[in-house]
């Protein structure tokens, strides 16, 4: 099966590239390509696929090919979620054991929108749908709490880091006076 919404695009060499990775690698629940972004941005998304540790805390893929099998076998798309239901899919496969192969090259095209994105509107609702999917999802996230706990710690820590190797917090401390620590 693949996946395209009506705006995007895919490269006209996509699905021969990917049938040629699922033989490659058979174990594989679906494969995708980094994301160009077109219209408004121009941005390139390398997309990271990978097990379901790779899945637990970001959506590390994009829209794709995936065997019918495992759409099948996996509870297939959950129709009551809004956006992130490709994020929601590739969870509950690489928990099965599949992985999502990338090929790293932008062969999927998403059109930004000068007024925004589906993207962006998920984005908006990101907790929401995220405290959904982890409900939904309750035993995948108990197997591998620590793993989501280590990434959100690593996540929070790259950001400390970010901010505080471009003086940000100082800035903001100077700012909010000498009571803030």
């Amino acid at each position: 099966i693949v996946t395209l919404d009506d705006d995007d695009k895919w490269h006209p060499g996509f699905i021969t590239r990917a049938l040629d990775l699922f033989e490659q690698r058979p174990n594989a629940g679906a494969v995708t390509s980094w994301m160009q972004e077109f219209g408004y941005s121009e941005r390139v998304v390398k997309t990271e696929g990978g097990d379901v540790r790779n899945f637990l805390i970001d959506n590390n893929s994009a829209h794709g090919m995936f065997k019918k099998e495992y759409w099948a076998s996996c509870g297939k798309y959950d129709e009551q979620m809004t956006a992130y239901e490709d994020w929601d899919l590739w969870l509950r496969i690489t928990a099965m054991g599949h992985p999502i192969e990338v090929i790293q090259q932008p062969l999927f095209f998403y059109r930004i929108h000068k007024r925004g994105s589906m993207l962006q509107l998920a984005r908006s609702r990101h907790l929401q749908l995220f405290r959904y999917m982890v409900q939904k999802n309750k035993a995948i996230y108990q197997e591998h709490v620590v793993e989501a706990l280590s990434q959100l710690e690593e996540k929070t820590l790259n950001i400390t880091q970010n901010f505080e190797s471009r003086g940000v917090l100082r800035k903001l401390k100077r700012m909010l006076g000498n009571d803030a620590r």
